[in-house]
């Protein structure tokens, strides 16, 4: 997915290749924002669960426009799991939204996971997940920032 870093000083671009990301210490400096932008490849029609682990910080997930997921871990508790209702998705491309906020904690991180239809819980694989262009628009982005 496309990332677009953010803070009050600078900001950056950079591809994501999966669907997890960890830093300690933080990219930027505190607060700081990331908005992953992209689509999900669902290789077969179905119903689809996903899940969001945060290790601090607020996160919004929209797909197609609709949010699924919206969470929030703070210092105190950290590394908590957010669970959609399972999402019917056709076999394709479905346009992907994950936008993330970090204040003060001490290390940041999200792992965006799936069960496929039929199959197991697990970090979405690089192959389901295909970046935004940088610098492009994106069409149907409703994902509001998180908070």
């Amino acid at each position: 997915l496309l990332g677009t870093y953010e803070s009050d000083k600078q900001s950056f671009q950079a591809i994501d290749p999966g669907g997890s990301a960890f830093w300690a210490p933080h990219p930027l400096p505190t607060p700081y924002r990331v908005r992953w932008l992209g689509a999900l490849v669902a290789p077969r029609t179905g119903d689809y669960r996903l899940e969001l682990t945060l290790l601090g910080g607020a996160a919004r997930l929209c797909v197609d426009g609709n949010e699924v997921i919206q969470g929030q871990a703070d210092r105190d508790l950290p590394g908590r799991t957010f669970t959609a209702l399972p999402l019917r998705l056709d076999a394709g491309r479905h346009m992907v939204e994950m936008a993330l906020a970090w204040r003060d904690s001490e290390v940041s991180g999200v792992e965006l996971r799936w069960t496929p239809p039929g199959g197991q819980m697990q970090v979405i694989p690089s192959t389901a997940l295909r970046p935004a262009a940088p610098g492009g628009p994106v069409a149907g982005s409703a994902c509001p920032p998180p908070g």
